[in-house]
C-alpha cells in the first residue's frame, strides 16, 4: 500500500522526466539547485560582512575612546601645570604648560581627523561639538581667573572626556563585547583607569598646592579621602588584572608596578596629611605623583594596545573567515557546476558510446570496442556491452571458422566416399577374381598332394642308401685307424735303428782311437773301424729317409681320416635331412588335404564378403551425399555470418595470411622473409593471428606476435606447458610431412601472455625441415561456457 502511494506520488515527476531531453533535465536540476545555493552564499556573506563591520566599528570606537582618554590625561596635566604656574610664576612651568596646550591643540586635530574617517554613528555629533569648543578654549588659555573655578573647569573637562570615551566605547559595542577579554580590557581602559588617573592627578595637584601654604583641616581631610580612593583603586585593580589573565588577555607588564606605586602614594599622602603639623617637601611629592601618573598612563596605553591587538586579530580572523567562507562557497558553487558539467558530458559521452556500440552490433559490426572509464552504472553497462560484443565476436568467429572447417571436412568426406565407393567396386571385382583363383588353387593343392606322396617314397629309398654309405664310411675310418697305428710302430722301429747306427758310429770312433794308439799292430783294425763308421752313417741316413717317409705317410693318413670323418658326418646329416623331408612331405600331404577342405570354406566366405562389399558401396554413396549436404549447409552458414565484422581473425584469414607468408618467402628468400616476420608491429601479426616459423631444432625462427621469442625453444615458451609445446611440434611436423594442413593446439595468447585454444594452418618449408604456421585464437569455443573434453592436438591434414 505504501509503495503504491509512493509510486503514485512519483508518477507526475517521472512522466515529466521521460518527456524532457537530457539537456533540459540538467538545466532544470541546475535551476532548482543554484538559487538556494546562491541564497545561502549571500546570507553567509552578509553575516560575515556584518561581523567584520562590527569588528571594525569596535576598533574605531576603541581608538576614539583612547584618543579621548589621552586628551583627558593632557587636561589633568594642564591643570597641574596651571596651578604650579599660578603658585610659582616659574618660566619653566609656564613653558611646560604652553607645551601641553600645543599638545591639546594637536590632539583635537587628531580627533577631528579620526572622526572624519569613522562611520557617522560613531562620530559623537550630538555631544562632541560643544565639548570641542570648551577644549579649544582650554588649549588657548581662556580659563577662569579664580583658582577654584579653574580647578573645577579642568575637573569637568576631564570627567566629560572620560564620559565621551565611555560613550564611544558603548556605541561601538566594545564595552559589551562577546569576548570576555575585550570587555575587561575596555572596562579597564574606559571605566577604571580614567577615574584612577583623575584621582591621582587631583591628589597630586592639590597636594602640591597645599604643601606650599598652610593646610586647613578641611583640606587635609579632603587629601585623606583622596588617599582612601587611591587605596580603593589599588585594591580594585588586582581582581581586574586576574580576571584579564583568566580571560586569556595575558598579564599587562606595567600593572604590578603601577599598583605598587599607587598604594605607596596613598600611604605617602596619609603620612603627610594625617597629622597636625603638615610638613613635607614639594619636589619629592611632585616626583612621586608624576611617577604614579606615568605608570598609570603606561598601564592605560598597554590596556588600549592589548584591546586594539585583540580587535585587530578579531577583524583579521573575520576577514580570513569571510574570505574562506566566500572561497568555500564559490568553490562549492564552481565545483557543483564543474561536477554537473562533467556529469553531463560524461553521461552524454557514455550514453553516446553505448548507443553507438549498440548500433554497431545491430548493424553487424562487432569490431567496435566499448570503452567507458569509471566505476558507475554506465561504465558497468559499457563493460557488460563490451563483454557481450567480444563474446559475440568470438562466437561468430568460431562459427565462421567451424563452417570453413566443416566445409573442408565435408569436401574431404565426400571425396573420400567417392574413393571408397570406387575402391569397393574394385574390391568386389577382385573378390570375383579371387573365387576363380581359389578354385585353381584347389586343383594345385590336389596335384601338390600327389607329388608329395611320390617324393615321400623317393626319400625313403634315399634314406636306405644313406644308411649303407654311412656303414661303409665307418669301415674306412676303422682301416685308416689301423694304418695310423702301423705307421706309428714303424716310426718307433726306425728310431731304434737310428739309435743303433749312432751307437755303432760311436764304437767305431772309439775303435779307431784305440787302433791309432796300437800303431802298426792296430792299423788293420783301424781300417775295419772306418768301414764300420761308413756303414753306420749310411744306416743313419737311411733311417732319416725312412723317418721322413713315415711322417708323410702319417700326415696323409690323418688327412684321409679327417676327410672320411667329414664325409661320414655329411652322410649322417643327409640321412637326418632326408628323414625330416620325409616327415614334412607327410605333413604336407596331410595339410594339402586340409587345405582343400579350407578352400571350400574360403570360397563361401568370399561370396559373403562380396555381398558386404556391395552394401558398403551403397553406404559410401549415401555418405558422400550426406557430406555434400553438410558442405552445402556449412557454406550457407558461412555466408550468413560473412557480413558480420569481427574483432579477431578467422581460419580463412589465417590460411590466406599463411599462404601470403609463403609467397613472401618465395619472393625474398627464407632469411630476409624471417627477418621481416620478426619486425615489431609488422603486417604479419594482426587481429589475433600471427605468423610463426619453427626450425629443425624445435626453435622459433620467427614469431610475428612476440619477436623476442625468436631463437627460443618452443617448449621453453612462457605460459605454454611442455606437453602443449610437444603436442604443437608433433602436430605441426605431421601436417608438414603431408604438405600442409590444420592443427589444433593450446598456444600462447600474444596479448595477455597466457594459454588459449588456437588453430593454425601449417605449410612445410625446405623439405619439411622447417614449417610455417599462422595461428588464430579459438576463444569462441569457451565464449559461452562451452566445454570440450581435453584431447591431444591432432592435425587435420589437407594434402596440398
Amino acid at each position: 500500500m505504501e509503495r503504491t502511494r509512493s509510486s503514485r506520488l512519483m508518477q507526475p515527476g517521472m512522466r515529466l522526466m521521460r518527456r524532457l531531453p537530457l539537456p533540459r533535465k540538467m538545466m532544470l536540476m541546475a535551476l532548482l539547485l543554484l538559487p538556494p545555493m546562491l541564497l545561502m552564499l549571500g546570507l553567509s556573506l552578509n553575516d560575515g560582512l556584518r561581523t567584520l563591520a562590527a569588528a571594525e566599528r569596535a576598533r574605531a570606537g576603541a581608538a576614539l575612546a583612547r584618543d579621548l582618554g589621552d586628551m583627558a590625561v593632557l587636561v589633568q596635566l594642564h591643570r597641574t601645570l596651571s596651578l604650579q604656574v599660578a603658585g610659582t610664576q616659574s618660566a619653566e612651568m609656564t613653558s611646560a604648560r604652553d607645551g601641553v596646550r600645543r599638545q591639546l591643540t594637536r590632539a583635537l586635530e587628531h580627533i577631528e581627523t579620526r572622526r572624519a574617517e569613522m562611520p557617522a554613528a560613531l562620530r559623537l555629533e550630538d555631544v562632541w561639538p560643544a565639548e570641542r569648543e570648551r577644549l579649544q578654549a582650554l588649549a588657548q588659555g581662556r580659563l577662569p581667573e579664580k583658582r577654584s573655578e579653574m580647578l573645577a573647569e579642568h575637573g569637568v573637562r576631564a570627567a566629560r572626556l572620560n564620559q565621551l570615551a565611555w560613550l564611544s566605547g558603548e556605541r561601538a559595542g566594545v564595552l559589551f563585547d562577546a569576548d570576555p577579554a575585550a570587555t575587561l580590557l575596555a572596562d579597564l581602559s574606559v571605566e577604571r583607569l580614567p577615574p584612577w588617573l583623575e584621582t591621582t592627578a587631583l591628589a597630586g595637584s592639590r597636594g602640591i598646592e597645599l604643601l606650599q601654604r598652610d593646610v586647613m583641616p578641611r583640606e587635609a581631610a579632603m587629601m585623606l579621602a583622596l588617599a582612601d580612593d587611591l587605596e580603593g583603586a589599588a585594591g580594585t585593580m588586582l581582581p581586574r588584572l586576574q580576571a584579564l589573565e583568566r580571560a586569556g588577555a595575558g598579564v599587562l607588564p606595567g600593572a604590578p608596578a603601577a599598583r605598587e606605586r599607587l598604594q605607596h602614594l596613598a600611604g605617602r599622602i596619609r603620612e603627610i596629611f594625617d597629622r597636625e603639623a603638615i610638613e613635607a617637601e614639594v619636589l619629592p611629592f611632585q616626583r612621586e605623583t608624576a611617577e604614579v601618573l606615568q605608570l598609570l598612563g603606561q598601564l592605560e596605553q598597554e590596556s588600549w594596545g592589548r584591546l586594539d591587538e585583540r580587535l585587530v586579530q578579531r577583524a583579521q580572523a573575520q576577514r580570513v573567515h569571510l574570505a574562506g567562507l566566500l572561497a568555500l562557497n564559490l568553490a562549492g558553487v564552481l565545483l557543483t557546476l564543474y561536477l554537473a558539467i562533467c556529469f553531463y558530458r560524461g553521461f552524454v559521452e557514455a550514453l553516446g558510446e553505448v548507443s553507438a556500440a549498440v548500433g554497431a552490433v545491430a548493424a553487424g559490426d562487432l569490431t567496435r570496442a566499448v570503452r567507458i572509464e569509471g566505476n558507475d552504472e554506465m561504465a558497468g553497462v559499457g563493460r557488460a556491452l563490451e563483454a557481450m560484443s567480444a563474446r559475440l565476436s568470438a562466437l561468430v568467429g568460431e562459427i565462421r571458422s567451424s563452417a570453413v572447417r566443416i566445409d573442408q571436412a565435408g569436401g574431404q568426406v565426400s571425396g573420400g566416399g567417392d574413393m571408397l565407393r570406387q575402391r569397393t567396386e574394385e574390391q568386389s571385382a577382385e573378390l570375383h577374381r579371387t573365387v576363380g583363383s581359389v578354385q585353381q588353387l584347389d586343383s594345385l593343392v590336389g596335384a601338390s598332394s600327389r607329388a608329395a606322396d611320390a617324393l615321400q617314397h623317393l626319400a625313403a629309398g634315399l634314406h636306405g642308401d644313406a644308411s649303407t654309405g654311412s656303414e661303409a664310411m665307418q669301415a674306412a675310418i676303422g682301416a685308416m685307424s689301423a694304418l695310423q697305428d702301423s705307421v706309428r710302430r714303424v716310426a718307433e722301429i726306425n728310431a731304434v735303428i737310428d739309435d743303433i747306427a749312432f751307437q755303432t758310429n760311436m764304437l767305431a770312433l772309439n775303435a779307431s782311437i784305440e787302433a791309432s794308439r796300437a800303431g802298426e799292430a792296430g792299423r788293420g783294425f783301424s781300417v775295419v773301424a772306418g768301414e764300420i763308421r761308413q756303414l753306420a752313417g749310411r744306416c743313419s741316413q737311411a733311417a732319416a729317409e725312412v723317418h721322413a717317409l713315415i711322417e708323410a705317410t702319417a700326415l696323409q693318413a690323418g688327412q684321409s681320416r679327417g676327410a672320411i670323418d667329414e664325409a661320414g658326418q655329411r652322410i649322417e646329416a643327409l640321412s637326418s635331412g632326408i628323414d625330416q623331408i620325409s616327415a614334412r612331405l607327410l605333413t604336407l600331404a596331410e595339410g594339402s588335404a586340409s587345405q582343400r577342405d579350407s578352400l571350400a570354406g574360403v570360397a563361401a566366405t568370399i561370396e559373403s564378403l562380396d555381398a558386404l562389399t556391395r552394401d558398403n558401396a551403397e553406404i559410401a554413396v549415401q555418405s558422400s551425399r550426406s557430406a555434400g549436404v553438410l558442405s552445402t549447409q556449412a557454406t550457407v552458414l558461412r555466408r550468413s555470418v560473412a557480413t558480420i565484422r569481427l574483432r579477431d581473425a578467422t581460419v580463412e584469414e589465417a590460411r590466406e595470411l599463411a599462404e601470403q607468408a609463403v609467397a613472401r618467402i618465395d619472393e625474398l628468400g627464407l632469411e630476409p622473409a624471417i627477418g621481416e616476420f620478426n619486425l615489431p608491429d609488422g603486417p604479419w601479426s594482426q587481429r589475433g593471428m600471427f605468423v610463426f616459423v619453427v626450425d629443425g631444432d624445435d626453435r622459433f625462427a620467427a614469431h610475428a606476435a612476440r619477436p623476442e621469442l625468436a631463437g627460443q625453444r618452443v617448449d621453453e615458451t612462457p605460459s605454454m606447458s611442455a606437453d602443449a609445446a610437444d603436442a604443437l611440434i608433433r602436430a605441426g611436423r605431421e601436417a608438414a610431412r603431408q604438405g600442409r594442413g590444420w592443427i589444433d593446439y593450446l598456444g600462447l595468447d600474444p596479448v595477455s601472455g597466457g594459454s588459449i585454444r588456437k588453430s593454425a594452418y601449417v605449410i612445410a618449408l625446405r623439405d619439411e625441415e622447417l614449417f610455417l604456421g599462422c595461428g588464430v585464437s579459438r576463444e569462441g569455443v569457451d565464449a559461452f561456457g562451452a566445454q570440450e573434453p581435453a584431447r591431444a592436438p591432432t592435425p587435420e591434414v589437407e594434402i596440398a
